[in-house]
């Protein structure tokens, strides 16, 4: 297996203290899934705190802070006289104070590129000697955030050659902007392609526009679901001819992370043609994840691709599990 690797490092001045009394001096880089990222000068990896376990925290930089409540808060964070709870300097002016137990996420937002950029990458091999089978995966994802809206974009590829038997190719990714235009609403558009022999797609292309809800959002999991219209264009093999259709969309992402160093990510996403009488569409993923240490991990996923009238006599369904060893940076 072959990771490569990048890494930039910026440091601020950001203080907290534990409840075993420890006091950390150094830059935060996020909190998400009830783990704080905390990077130091002394130290050669970031500490990973259980929030739980932090009592003070105080920082001139500026945040994208969620609380439990749903709500955004863009502010710094101010020494508090009790110990649990935070003072939130706003952006308008004025402090307000929360508990440390309503928070959910912490986000930097710096003005920097390379501070704001996030990327992942891993890759997977099998080799076998019989009939002399091949298979490799990659994954890469990144993505790129302000203070209301964030850019991402992730693509899996999986290909597989043995004797005696047509080559196997699947590539799939997207391109995802979100809006958070009102607490707990964002707005988003999303391009989606797949390419996949063995339903004979030689390129499919969706583009979506929906409005969605952030359901849940706690220090536990977090559940979001959208709604919107999707236009699709699909070019076959052995087929010359485009296919243009309209479809509605109905979509939910649930994330799980409050289970050690495991986590659990599933999404699907739901179909039905405007175009074509009785069509219908499913596309889902799910990706169980272990943390190692140094930012190392391992990753099985899953994917489904179901169409209930493929054009050019392809499959009904096609779906693919890959095992990778990656790093996040």
């Amino acid at each position: 297996m072959l990771v490569l690797l990048f890494i930039t490092y910026g440091h601020a001045q950001d203080t907290l203290k534990l409840s075993n009394g420890d006091q950390l001096h150094g830059e935060i880089k996020s909190l998400n899934k009830s783990v704080l990222t905390f990077e130091t000068d002394y130290s050669d990896a970031d500490f990973k705190i259980e929030w739980k376990d932090v009592t003070e925290i105080s920082s001139t930089q500026k945040f994208n802070i969620f609380l439990s409540s749903r709500e955004k808060i863009y502010a710094s964070f101010r020494d508090s006289t009790t110990v649990g709870v935070v003072a939130l300097a706003l952006e308008g002016g004025g402090i307000r104070t929360v508990n440390l137990n309503e928070i959910v996420i912490i986000d930097p937002i710096k003005d920097s590129f390379a501070d704001r950029f996030k990327a992942s990458i891993s890759a997977g091999l099998t080799l076998t000697k019989a009939n002399n089978a091949r298979q490799f995966s990659s994954r890469a994802k990144a993505s790129y955030h302000t203070k209301n809206w964030q850019l991402s974009g992730n693509i899996n590829d999986t290909r597989s050659e043995q004797d005696n038997v047509e080559p196997i190719r699947r590539t799939d990714g997207s391109v995802n902007f979100n809006y958070l235009f009102y607490d707990n609403w964002f707005a988003a558009f999303h391009y989606d392609f797949l390419s996949n022999t063995e339903q004979q797609i030689k390129l499919r292309s969706t583009q979506t526009l929906a409005i969605g809800n952030l359901l849940v959002r706690n220090n536990k999991l977090y559940l979001s679901g959208s709604a919107g219209i999707t236009f699709n264009r699909e070019n076959y093999y052995n087929e010359s001819e485009i296919i243009n259709t309209q479809e509605g969309f109905m979509g939910a992402e649930f994330n799980a992370y409050d289970i050690g160093d495991l986590s659990f990510l599933a999404k699907i996403g739901y179909y039905p043609s405007f175009t074509e009488k009785n069509r219908h569409r499913v596309n889902f993923s799910s990706d169980v994840k272990y943390d190692f240490p140094l930012d190392f991990f391992i990753k099985v996923g899953y994917t489904l691709n179901y169409d209930s009238k493929p054009p050019n006599d392809g499959a009904q369904q096609d779906y693919v599990f890959q095992t990778t060893l990656g790093w996040e940076f």
